[in-house]
This record gives structure tokens, C-alpha cells and sequence, in this order.
């Protein structure tokens, strides 16, 4: 724990504009320590697949592997979380049910939001009305790869600096203060997410459609918060 926090800060305080930036040695011990963890989680996870089909479960269970986040690795010059770069807010959603599941089937146009979806999902499969309070969708059409009712325009993350808004095409961010609060940027042109595209010459629309879908999800999920800071 001591040397991954070491790492963490060495790294954080380089890209924060420390008279001297990470080095190289800081960023390979955090990408050996992450890949490290990685293989654990995966170890892990064999395991408990295994426990299932020695006790003759597999055909039974729906399996769901995802994260709560990612890790910056490096990329940015970043360590760890906490940002809204896709390094970081984008997760791994792997679903198993046998027989019933689809093997092998890869959803690349489906926009998840693992944190809300996970138990909408897991309802449904067990045949349990899905509370009308929850924001969440029920993700059995995609993983079942029929018609997906479940596709929804946006998803959205937060945190205490701001809120992420992510279309199928755009990344809308919106912060809590500094001189410049928004970014927008273009995800398939731009995955590495190197150019601020908000105030940019032909992209007013896009940049209204995003603040208009945050509106939406200000309303739909009564975060106050976010109004406060939101951009007309």
C-alpha cells in the first residue's frame, strides 16, 4: 500500500505541474502494479467459476464481472480515478447466463451505466418487478442480442467536481468552477480526448444538445447539485 501511494503521488504531483513531470521508472512501477492487481482479480474470478461448476451451478447462475471504475495508468499522466477521462470512467460488463446469454457476443453501440443498470438486470432475470424509483434499465434485450429497448442516449457519472455526460459520439463535461467549466469532446475523432471542442466554430449545436441532455438528466434524477453548476 505504501508504494502504490508513493507511485500515485509521484505520478498525480508531475501532472499537476510540479517543476518535475513523472518519470519514466514512476509510470512503468504503477502500470506493473496495476497489471499486478489485474491478474489477481482475474485469478480471483477463475476461481469462483470454478467453485460453480464443481458444485453444479453454472447453468444457474448469471454471472456479471464489471468495476466500479477504471485507472488513468499513466495516460495524461494521471494515476488512479477521480477523473473523467474514459481511462477511468470506462469499466469492463461482461454477462453470463448459459444457454440463455449469447457466447462470445461483443455490444459496441449499447451505452451502460453498470452503477444503474446492474440490478434493473438481475430483477429481470429473477422475475422480480423492477422498482419504479430506479434510474436504471434493464439490460436483458442487449445481452440476449434481441431488439434493444434498453439503448438510451446518454449515461452519466459524477463527481465532486462536476458531472460527465457521455453520448455515442460525444463526451460533454461540466465542472463545479474554473476558467473554463466545459469540455466537449469528439470520442471517435478524438479517443485519446486531447481537444476541447467546447466554444470551438461548428460545434455550438453539439455543445447545446449535451447541455440540453444534462438539463434532462437533472430533471429525471433531481440532482440539485449538479443545477446549481449546470450551464444554460
Amino acid at each position: 500500500d505504501d508504494l502504490l501511494r508513493d507511485v500515485f503521488r509521484d505520478v498525480n504531483r508531475g501532472a499537476r505541474g510540479a517543476s518535475m513531470a513523472p518519470g519514466i521508472e514512476s509510470i512503468e512501477r504503477l502500470r506493473s502494479l496495476y497489471r499486478g492487481g489485474s491478474s489477481d482479480t482475474g485469478d480471483g474470478f477463475g476461481r469462483v467459476l470454478g467453485l460453480l461448476e464443481d458444485v453444479g451451478l453454472t447453468q444457474h447462475a448469471i454471472l456479471v464481472f464489471t468495476s466500479d471504475h477504471g485507472d488513468m495508468d499513466g495516460s495524461h499522466r494521471l494515476a488512479s480515478k477521480n477523473v473523467f477521462y474514459e481511462n477511468s470512467v470506462g469499466v469492463p460488463f461482461m454477462m453470463q447466463y448459459k444457454g440463455v446469454i449469447p457466447a462470445g457476443v461483443v455490444d459496441n453501440n449499447s451505452l451502460v451505466s453498470n452503477g444503474l443498470d446492474v440490478l434493473p438486470t438481475l430483477c429481470d432475470y429473477a422475475g422480480v418487478s423492477v422498482p419504479n424509483y430506479l434510474l436504471g434499465r434493464s439490460l436483458r434485450p442487449v445481452a440476449e442480442n434481441q431488439v434493444d429497448n434498453a439503448r438510451r442516449p446518454y449515461v452519466v457519472a459524477e463527481d465532486n467536481t462536476g458531472r460527465m455526460l457521455r453520448s455515442d459520439h460525444y463526451k460533454y463535461c461540466v465542472y463545479t468552477s474554473g476558467k473554463i467549466r466545459e469540455s466537449l469532446v469528439d470520442l471517435r475523432a478524438d479517443p485519446g480526448e486531447m481537444k476541447n471542442l467546447a466554444g470551438k466554430a461548428g460545434f455550438e449545436k453539439h455543445l447545446n444538445k449535451h447541455r440540453d441532455y444534462l438539463k434532462q438528466w437533472i430533471k429525471e434524477s433531481n440532482d440539485v447539485t449538479a443545477k446549481a453548476f449546470a450551464i444554460e
